[in-house]
C-alpha cells in the first residue's frame, strides 16, 4: 500500500473520534497565483510558489485611486507611476525570475488592489491555489489598506498560503477540530506531506491535554497530537515546540471563526500558514497522483 492510500485508511480509522468528515486529497496543484510588491516577503512568497505548481501567474494590484489618501509631498500613484512599477515586474526582474525558474510565468498587473487582482486573477486563471509574503513592504505599500493576505483568506476560494520565511525543510501541521474546515486542512497537509515527503502532524485541540504530547504514531510518517485550548494558543505552543515548515488551518467562512484562530496564526505564527476553505477546498479524487 503506498503512502497515499495508507493516510486515507488513517483517516478513516479516526474519522469518529476526530469528528472529520470524510478526506478527500485535491489534485496536486498545478497553477498558482502568487501576489508580488516587490517586497523580500513577496520574493520569500515566490519560493513557496515554485514548489507548489509548474504554472505560475504572478499578480500586482495597484489601487492608483488610493492616492487621494496619500500626504500632498510623496509622489502621486500616477498612471505615469504605474507604468514604472510594470517595469520591475516584468520577465526581466532577476531576483524572482531566479526563485521561479523552470516554472512557466505569466505576469498580471492590474489597476486594482491587490486583494481584487489576487482573487481576479485567481478566478481567470483557475488557481489551485494562492500564495502571499506575510506582510508587504514593497512599493505598494503605502497603497494599500488593509491586511491583503487577511482579505484573501476571508474571500477566495482557494487555499491561500500565507509565507513567513522561504521555502524549507520541516514537518506540516494540520489543526484538527469540530469545525467544517478541518477536513480541508487535513486534505491539503496530507496532500503537501505527500508533495514534499515530509511528516505529516495532526493537532487536535483538547481541554486537558495528555502527557506525553503525542499520543497516536501509528500512521504513516503522520503522528496526532493533543493541543491546548484555545486553538490558537495551542498551534502556536506547538509550532514553537517542533519547528514545523507550515501551519494549515481550515476557515469555514466565519468571519468569527477566521478572526480567533486563522488570523492569529497569520500574524504570530513562527512559520509559514496555509487557510483552506471548508466544503469544496477539498473536493478533487482522493487518488490523485503525489
Amino acid at each position: 500500500m503506498d503512502r497515499a492510500a495508507a493516510l486515507s485508511t488513517w483517516f478513516q480509522d479516526r474519522s469518529n473520534a476526530l469528528g472529520l468528515a470524510r478526506v478527500d486529497l485535491p489534485r496536486q496543484p498545478r497553477c498558482v497565483a502568487l501576489g508580488f510588491d516587490g517586497s523580500d516577503q513577496s520574493l520569500e512568497a515566490a519560493t513557496w510558489a515554485a514548489h507548489l505548481g509548474q504554472d505560475v501567474h504572478v499578480v500586482t494590484g495597484l489601487d492608483i485611486s488610493a492616492a487621494v489618501f496619500l500626504p500632498a509631498e510623496e509622489a502621486p500613484l500616477t498612471p505615469a507611476w504605474a507604468e514604472s512599477i510594470r517595469s520591475h515586474v516584468d520577465e526581466a526582474n532577476p531576483a524572482l525570475a531566479e526563485h521561479l525558474s523552470g516554472c512557466e510565468v505569466k505576469h498580471h498587473v492590474l489597476e486594482t488592489g491587490p486583494s481584487r487582482a489576487m482573487m481576479q486573477t485567481a478566478r481567470d486563471a483557475n488557481a489551485d491555489i494562492m500564495v502571499v509574503g506575510s506582510q508587504g513592504k514593497g512599493w505598494l505599500q503605502r497603497a494599500t489598506l488593509g491586511s491583503v493576505a487577511e482579505a484573501l483568506c476571508h474571500h477566495a476560494e482557494p487555499p491561500v498560503l500565507v509565507s513567513r520565511g522561504p521555502w524549507r525543510a520541516g514537518p506540516i501541521v494540520a489543526g484538527v477540530g469540530e469545525d467544517p474546515g478541518s477536513s480541508a486542512a487535513v486534505a491539503w497537509a496530507a496532500r503537501l506531506a505527500l508533495m514534499w515527503d515530509r511528516d505529516l502532524v495532526l493537532a487536535h485541540a483538547a481541554h486537558g491535554v495528555p502527557e506525553p504530547r503525542t499520543i497516536d504514531t501509528t500512521g504513516p510518517r503522520a503522528s496526532l497530537a493533543a493541543i491546548p485550548w484555545p486553538p490558537k494558543a495551542g498551534f502556536q505552543e506547538l509550532a514553537e515546540e517542533i519547528d514545523p515548515a507550515l501551519l494549515v488551518v481550515g476557515h469555514r467562512t466565519s468571519r468569527r471563526w477566521l478572526g480567533s484562530t486563522a488570523v492569529s496564526l497569520i500574524r504570530n505564527a513562527p512559520c509559514s500558514v496555509l487557510v483552506a476553505r471548508g466544503a469544496g477546498a477539498a473536493s478533487s479524487a482522493s487518488s490523485g497522483g503525489a
